[in-house]
């Protein structure tokens, strides 16, 4: 395998805050059916944990019960041939989609600057109150979508 999806310069990488709900598994069964995928790899651990393997259908229900199942655990998504990539943190507090352009105008269809406000909106409502927690999860936004501006949001929330 080349590159990594998550570290790689032409992948593009969308972070989301909060947990993945229905909508996003649709979106990502619809993108993952895209790429000619029927079947995920699901991967889960805990922290520090060895990480356990199962085949997840790419079906939005599917996705949902992985995801239910194994919500205390880090959980990631993906095909054999890396196409594209799913990962959600173990705390629940924000999840990252990785791959093309192509397969993310499927699996997150949203302008960057709407995914911007979405993923702000949801770790500091209306105060974006500089917490620790704050100032991690701006760090991940600026390490996998450096491209987007947050900045220019600040006044524009309303």
């Amino acid at each position: 395998m080349g590159v990594p999806l998550w570290k790689s310069k032409t992948g593009v990488k969308n972070p989301g805050a909060d947990w993945f709900g229905w909508m996003s598994a649709e979106w990502l069964a619809k993108a993952a059916a895209a790429t000619g995928a029927n079947e995920m790899l699901g991967f889960h651990f805990e922290y520090r944990g060895a990480p356990d393997v199962v085949r997840v259908a790419a079906d939005r229900d599917e996705i949902m019960r992985f995801e239910h199942e194994y919500s205390h655990a880090y959980t990631c998504l993906t095909t054999p041939d890396e196409k594209f990539l799913y990962w959600n943190e173990q705390g629940n507090d924000y999840y990252l989609l990785c791959g093309s352009a192509a397969f993310l105008a499927v699996a997150h269809p949203i302008s960057r600057d709407t995914a911007a406000r979405m993923y702000f909106e949801a770790i500091a409502p209306v105060t974006r109150e500089r917490t620790p927690g704050f100032e991690r999860m701006l760090a991940l936004w600026r390490r996998y979508a450096p491209d987007q501006d947050i900045d220019a949001l600040d006044g524009q929330d309303e």
